[in-house]
């Protein structure tokens, strides 16, 4: 896959991070309504649109000397990616939202989750019926840490062919945290360590690529050393 890059050392102000910032808002502010996902990321798409035609601005005149076609081919491409990324986003907060509601059940209650990190382990928990998938689900649960602070270092490689320009955290509530990597962007083929004190097992995180593509994932950090990013998914092991 072919991706434009821009400019190296992209800062938390760049045009990729206010489209991206713009369109997890208003996917996040559409979710509780009535629209399907599809319907809430076109929405967000056309919301943002002036921070997408930012971010193309920006990738045209870093373009080099590709051929006006393939930019514009790419472009689209990366529009078309991003939309799909919102569509899965709004699945993602929508199934979060109805698993912290109420349910009644047969046997005695158990204890429902609520937003926050519970609410996330629930989210990335195995089904009850596949026995080695709640076994290893069982493991880590034993490895993560008491109740208190977590103290977490954690490499991130990138193994996609774009530079990564940006790494968030989102909250329940919606808002983004600091962009992780205001130095300088993640290489291609290149790691990166971080170290955090008072950390959660388990965030949202976001990560935007230097052609302004981005990618969220609901991830759980606990027993975890390494976050692997590729051009279309990210995970920890």
């Amino acid at each position: 896959m072919l991706f434009f890059i821009l400019a190296a050392g992209a800062a938390a102000a760049t045009p990729a991070d206010r489209w991206s910032d713009c369109l997890v808002n208003k996917v996040q502010a559409l979710v509780p309504g009535p629209g399907t996902p599809d319907a809430i990321a076109d929405q967000a798409m056309r919301f943002c649109s002036p921070g997408e035609l930012a971010v193309r601005r920006s990738i045209e005149q870093d373009a080099g000397g590709a051929s006006a076609q393939e930019v514009s081919r790419e472009l689209d491409k990366m529009s078309r990616e991003t939309r799909e990324e919102m569509r899965k986003l709004a699945i993602e907060l929508r199934a979060a939202s109805a698993s912290s509601r109420p349910q009644q059940r047969a046997a005695s209650p158990a204890k429902k989750p609520s937003f926050g990190d519970e609410l996330l382990s629930a989210m990335l928990a195995p089904s009850a019926t596949d026995e080695r998938a709640a076994a290893r689900a069982k493991a880590a649960r034993a490895q993560q840490a008491p109740a208190g602070p977590l103290n977490l270092k954690l490499k991130v490689f990138n193994s996609g062919t774009v530079p990564v320009a940006s790494m968030n955290t989102i909250a329940p509530s919606g808002s983004v945290g600091p962009n992780w990597l205001k130095e300088a962007p993640i290489a291609v083929s290149a790691f990166r360590t971080f170290t955090f004190t008072n950390a959660a097992c388990t965030r949202t995180l976001r990560i935007t690529f230097s052609t302004g593509a981005s990618l969220s994932r609901p991830l759980n950090f606990c027993g975890k050393t390494t976050l692997y990013i590729s051009n279309r998914d990210m995970w920890v092991e």
